[in-house]
């Protein structure tokens, strides 16, 4: 692959570090000027909007980082280990903790609350979308 190539070069053409780097800058990119832009785009009210978008974006991001996983397999075995860093799968989970679940926690919770306490009423919500805020 591209990637063992890039990586199996002697000095000054070993691109390992700055592969590992990149995908790390990707990722944050990514995560904050499209996964977090839609979810603080959606209103509060009704509260099952945010949520679906934060479930929708944190499915898509499970999805890029396993592939970005795949692609970068080379990278995760080798350069990973010797520089003890963090795998890609994991540094992927912490990207997304630190661009988007951190900024949006509060307002996550409390629509998570919201719609607690409207099924606590008596009226109808999606409790699917509930369980999968995990």
């Amino acid at each position: 692959t591209k990637c063992y190539d890039m990586c199996t070069q002697r000095e000054p053409h070993n691109w390992s570090g700055q592969l590992y780097q990149r995908h790390g800058e990707s990722l944050k990119k990514y995560l904050k000027d499209v996964a977090l832009k839609a979810i603080v785009s959606q209103p509060d009210d009704p509260p099952h909007l945010l949520l679906q978008e934060y479930v929708k974006r944190w499915n898509d991001h499970k999805i890029m980082n396993l592939w970005y996983q795949k692609f970068f397999t080379y990278l995760d075995r080798y350069h990973v280990v010797h520089y003890n860093l963090p795998k890609l799968s994991d540094s992927g989970l912490e990207i997304f903790f630190e661009k988007v679940y951190t900024p949006t926690k509060r307002r996550v919770v409390a629509n998570m609350l919201k719609m607690i306490a409207t099924e606590r009423k008596g009226e109808s919500v999606n409790r699917e979308l509930l369980k999968s805020m995990n």
